[in-house]
């Protein structure tokens, strides 16, 4: 479709598009490599275009992240920030994702509590803003108020299967594993698995499934 649509539109229009599509087939479907190859030509021959810039370029490092491929992803996102003009919802996902990647990937909350509250600060207090500042504070070492945080964003997003999961994970944390088993049990219920996760988490759901697992057992 997209490639088709390339006949009428212009490469930022269609590699915006595709790469939505790209996200959301993550949850479906395993994305074979060609596909990221040919979304990633598009986006490059979007810069080109010189057409909305910075909002194809906010996609690429969205586009990196969920290939996971970190590094560059933190490096697009770093760049991005750096521009004080950078329009609103392209500068929360920046902060947001990097947030992420900084306290999952490299456990350093510190460098992504200013990020995630910057975020918030710009457009509220949204329930995938405050899953990403439990992370940080599970990073942090804080794990009631990440669980706090995690049952805000939970009111908004009864049936957020990631939600669950990050809550076990503060569950787990605090040594909590009677609600460790309860939050798996209904991340399960919701429909989790690894394809709904973040690469950098993809370790975390092995782990945890199989503890889940061995107390279902027991």
């Amino acid at each position: 479709i997209c490639k088709e649509a390339l006949d009428d539109k212009s490469y930022t229009e269609v590699s915006n598009v595709a790469q939505g599509v790209i996200r959301n087939c993550l949850a479906q479907v395993e994305i074979q490599d060609k596909h990221y190859d040919m979304v990633e030509g598009w986006l490059n021959k979007a810069l080109e275009e010189e057409v909305n810039r910075d909002a194809v370029r906010v996609t690429m490092a969205d586009f990196q992240d969920a290939k996971g491929q970190y590094d560059q992803a933190v490096k697009l996102y770093e760049e991005l920030l750096k521009d004080k003009n950078l329009y609103d919802r392209g500068r929360v996902t920046a902060l947001n994702n990097l947030a992420f990647i900084y306290a999952v990937r490299d456990n350093n909350g510190k460098r992504a509590q200013p990020l995630i509250e910057e975020a918030i600060s710009i457009v509220g207090p949204l329930p995938e803003l405050l899953d990403t500042k439990a992370m940080v504070l599970l990073a942090m070492g804080d794990t009631q108020q990440s669980l706090s945080l995690l049952e805000s964003a939970l009111q908004a997003s009864p049936e957020d299967s990631m939600l669950y999961f990050h809550k076990a994970k503060a569950q787990k944390s605090a040594d909590d594993m009677d609600g460790f088993y309860e939050s798996m049990e209904r991340a399960m219920a919701e429909g989790l698995d690894k394809s709904k996760l973040p690469v950098l988490e993809h370790q975390d759901y092995q782990e945890m499934v199989k503890t889940y697992e061995l107390i279902r057992a027991a």
